[in-house]
């Protein structure tokens, strides 16, 4: 069965099944996506602002507005390990498949780079003088990627966990003039 996961308001995370109903009578509508509930656990004390499966782990790793990344243990969902170490709300994360980290950013304007499996802190990029949106890994370019609420993009070396570049948007947008 296909799953759908995400988070709440009060920390919850849901996970739920999703099944196409094949049925006659639904066969030419558009609600033919039937959903049921697997499984909930609550795991952060704030809304829950990004739910990923990682398929390597085996887990669902959440951030959280509380300033957590949550592993949950897909298979034992009583097996919740955290990543603590943001000041503020983490926005998102990124997983690297190939050099086993995650990267997680957010409001403290820095990016966390974490090993998973023993949920060490590896290093902090500071940088961003705004909160930190987004954070990709660019696997091919050994590069992280963020995206600052600012409208600016960082590019970072993977090895030496230092910045190469910053570049900025100094194109207004109105009415907020943010990314």
């Amino acid at each position: 069965a296909d799953l759908c996961a995400f988070g709440d308001d009060l920390g919850t995370v849901h996970v739920l099944t999703m099944r196409l109903d094949e049925s006659e009578e639904k066969k030419h509508t558009d609600d033919r996506v039937r959903f049921a509930p697997l499984w909930k656990t609550s795991v952060h004390t704030d809304w829950v602002s990004r739910v990923r499966y990682i398929a390597e782990l085996n887990m669902l790793c959440t951030a959280s507005l509380d300033g957590k990344l949550a592993l949950i243990d897909f298979e034992r969902r009583a097996e919740t390990r955290y990543l603590e170490g943001h000041a503020k709300g983490v926005y998102s994360f990124a997983w690297s498949p190939e050099h086993k980290f995650i990267a997680s950013c957010g409001m403290d304007r820095s990016v966390l780079v974490w090993n998973p499996f023993s949920t060490k802190l590896l290093s902090t990029l500071r940088g961003h003088v705004s909160s930190v949106a987004e954070v990709l890994v660019n696997e091919r370019h050994l590069q992280l990627l963020t995206i600052g609420t600012d409208k600016t993009v960082g590019v970072w070396d993977i090895r030496s966990q230092r910045r190469i570049q910053m570049l900025k948007d100094n194109r207004r947008y109105p009415p907020e003039d943010t990314f």
